[in-house]
């Protein structure tokens, strides 16, 4: 059973990535598409330009025609004042006579006016070409797109078939062992909810927030900035104007303010995600229980009460309301989509997150850290630690492209920025690292 259900656990977390790569590649289609729309535009716009030239070359070919067919026909009648005469001037140029006007014709601009016609026939068929081959790629990546919206629609159909079948089989089993257990609730603790679901779900959480640090905000003129927003961004880090500056390093800090308050208003709170006065009555309990018991024993507790707090309790869609709202207020000066865009977004991020902060109340004991040990407040200034952080990149000295950077030496390095916390758990008494927190770190001055 552990093993359908660790199955289960990876086969969402595989259709939730597929579904964040069929978003991802929505929106470099959308990018595709203005960028063929500009050239159809520009193509469009220099054949218009072409055929007009074309028109006047014509005009000027048919005049410069019209001219030789009556010099043609004067050749052949006696020279006199009044048919006009023919004779040559000096560089091969033709001096015509016709009655009372003069025309000067030379042989090379008939040439010439006959290549540039050819020339701009030729200029205008390549365009033509050119633009019917982009109309064709248009119309390819527009079926391209229905396809994928069709996969993601399955995907996500499949997803939801999965997350029933995960569901029935977890109260099957539930059912199973409290009948074995004479309807005791006990032998549940640490069975609803795995180390892999609380990955799981904190992967899913971290590709949201980096997705919308990189399509939906962007930097701005640090000049501009209020007071109260500097402030928001001196807590992550005393460097930050430089993460504005550098724009590999700005969605950085968008993600550190964002997991920040998620962290602060939900994650490290306990039971925050049933509701603020819930939280306040539970950690009561729970301080109480934590001085009058063993370390064990807490932890028993703990987890036996997680259980049936997630089987009892919903998720308080008021909590959810206020921290999307705080959020939006904080990150709307630095977005270029609609509001009610950025809105949608941070809310899919902040029920994640009430979904994850449930998790970690129901399952072992958990402990989310964005500072450099429990209890502490500091989220910059202290040194490397590689068992707990992953480096994503370096101030001063660019980024990583989201693949880790390898450093040595770490003693005299220092972490600038928490860009998201850590994630571990406690077992026998020994902290285990579930999840490394993701940091920028800078050499130690």
């Amino acid at each position: 059973m552990d093993a359908l259900r660790q199955q289960l656990g990876e086969t969402q977390g595989a259709l939730h990535e597929k579904i964040f790569q069929a978003r991802q590649l929505r929106v470099d289609l959308g990018n595709a598409q203005n960028m063929l729309t500009n050239a159809q535009n520009e193509l469009a716009r220099e054949k218009e330009m072409s055929q007009g030239k074309q028109q006047l070359l014509e005009g000027e070919i048919m005049r410069l025609r019209q001219i030789n067919q009556v010099l043609e026909a004067s050749a052949k009648k006696s020279k006199s004042p009044a048919q006009g005469n023919r004779q040559q001037g000096g560089n091969g140029t033709l001096v015509v006579n016709l009655e009372d006007d003069r025309v000067i014709i030379t042989r090379s601009r008939m040439m010439e006016a006959d290549a540039m016609y050819n020339k701009v026939i030729e200029e205008l068929a390549e365009k033509t070409q050119l633009y019917e081959t982009l109309v064709k790629t248009t119309n390819q990546l527009a079926e391209e797109a229905k396809l994928r919206d069709s996969l993601q629609k399955t995907t996500e159909l499949q997803l939801s078939e999965k997350d029933k079948l995960c569901d029935t089989l977890q109260r099957q089993l539930q059912a199973q062992v409290q009948a074995q257990n004479g309807g005791k609730i006990e032998a549940l603790s640490g069975v609803k909810i795995t180390n892999g679901d609380v990955i799981n779900l904190w992967g899913q959480l971290r590709a949201h927030i980096r997705a919308i640090s990189i399509e939906s905000l962007h930097a701005v003129n640090t000049e501009t900035m209020s007071d109260a927003a500097k402030r928001e961004f001196e807590q992550l880090s005393e460097n930050w104007p430089a993460y504005m500056l550098t724009k590999d390093l700005t969605c950085y800090i968008f993600r550190a303010v964002i997991w920040r308050y998620l962290d602060s208003n939900m994650l490290s709170q306990y039971c925050r995600a049933y509701g603020r006065d819930f939280s306040s009555a539970a950690k009561k309990v729970q301080e109480t229980i934590a001085a009058g018991v063993s370390e064990s024993d807490y932890h028993d507790w703990r987890a036996r009460t997680g259980v049936l707090l997630h089987e009892a309790c919903k998720p308080d869609l008021a909590i959810q309301s206020e921290l999307t709202q705080t959020l939006l207020e904080i990150l709307r000066p630095y977005t270029s989509r609609t509001e009610d865009v950025l809105k949608g977004q941070l809310a899919k991020i902040v029920k994640l997150a009430t979904r994850l902060g449930a998790m970690l109340t129901g399952g072992r004991f958990y402990a989310v850290l964005m500072s450099d040990m429990p209890d502490s407040n500091r989220m910059n200034g202290f040194t490397l630690n590689m068992a707990t952080m992953d480096v994503k990149g370096r101030l001063g000295g660019g980024d990583d492209g989201e693949n880790g950077e390898t450093v040595e030496n770490v003693e005299d390095l220092i972490v600038d920025l928490m860009i998201s916390p850590c994630l571990l758990t406690k077992k026998e008494g020994n902290w285990n690292v579930l999840v490394k927190s993701e940091i920028i770190w800078r050499k130690d001055a």
